[in-house]
């Protein structure tokens, strides 16, 4: 049935590309339609879990490397914050992160506030800077587990800094294998 002409008629169905505005910039994706042969209207199918303006923020965000929603969700969920938690840390209202997480495309400088927020030490001083957020059973599990992450992470570059001080480099390793 089309939805424009409310008649019960033969649909085609159509895939082309189109075109995008996305903050200035072109891009282009794939749009899948019904076109009514009564009427000759074009309609997008209201069944269909392809959304093409999401697939548009999608590469968006990819071009211009940005964090993807599923980015936000596994990083929250790692460190077993909520929406409101991660939220409160980065100083937004809490629908922002939970449109952000369901596909809306952030801002450029909310972008590299997560960027940041993402990486270990920056989110271990987040979390002792506002200890507030947390119940203090729940802030010390994130910030033990920070701790580890970080002193983990000392362990491996000194190793990497010992062997490469002492002539056992990965480019001489590379090269011996390779004679």
């Amino acid at each position: 049935m089309c939805p424009n002409c409310e008649k019960e008629t033969a649909l085609e169905r159509i895939h082309r590309e189109e075109v995008f505005d996305v903050r200035g910039e072109p891009v282009t994706v794939e749009v899948h339609l019904f076109k009514c042969e009564e009427c000759g209207e074009e309609f997008e199918d209201p069944q269909a879990s392809y959304d093409p303006i999401e697939e548009a923020y999608r590469i968006y965000r990819r071009r211009k490397g940005m964090v993807r929603p599923e980015e936000m969700r596994a990083f929250r969920r790692k460190y077993g914050l909520t929406q409101k938690e991660l939220g409160e840390l980065l100083g937004w209202g809490g629908a922002t992160l939970r449109r952000y997480e369901n596909g809306a495309l952030q801002s450029e400088a909310h972008d590299q506030l997560l960027k940041l927020v993402m990486q270990p030490e920056n989110l271990l001083q987040l979390v002792s800077s506002k200890p507030e957020v947390f119940d203090p059973e729940k802030r010390d599990k994130i910030t033990g587990r920070l701790k580890r992450e970080k002193d983990a992470d000392c362990t491996i570059l000194n190793l990497v800094e010992e062997h490469t001080q002492f002539g056992g480099g990965v480019g001489k390793n590379v090269l011996r294998y390779k004679e």
